[in-house]
């Protein structure tokens, strides 16, 4: 019974070192999917964030080349050397005039495991 305790603790920090999370704020809104349509326009809205040059022509090569990125770590540090993109279909309200109202997001928190 008092090797419960130590080995509980140790599966729990194997278990949580076995994933990470990134935090990323909105970069930019558009109607792009460089996978689904690369070079032309898409059929939806995206929220974007990570790296600052992402458009309808982002490839590997070209995200290599970005100056910054707007993911970062838990403590508010930017992670310069993400630099990957990241994107979600946009949310859209019907607001009661009939018009729509995207919804804004508060930043991302992504899990790898």
């Amino acid at each position: 019974m008092k090797y419960t305790i130590p080995l509980m603790a140790l599966t729990a920090s194997e278990a949580a070192a076995q994933f990470f999370v990134l935090y990323g704020r909105d970069s930019m809104v558009s109607r792009i999917d460089p996978i689904l349509t690369p070079g032309g326009i898409g059929t939806h809205v995206h929220d974007f964030m990570g790296a600052n040059n992402a458009d309808e022509n982002s490839t590997f090569e070209s995200l290599r080349q970005a100056t910054c990125s707007s993911m970062g770590r838990a403590n508010g540090n930017p992670i310069v050397e993400d630099k990957s993109i990241y994107w979600h279909p946009s949310l859209y309200v019907k607001a009661n005039n009939g018009t729509y109202i995207r919804v804004p997001s508060n930043g991302h928190q992504i899990y790898y495991e």
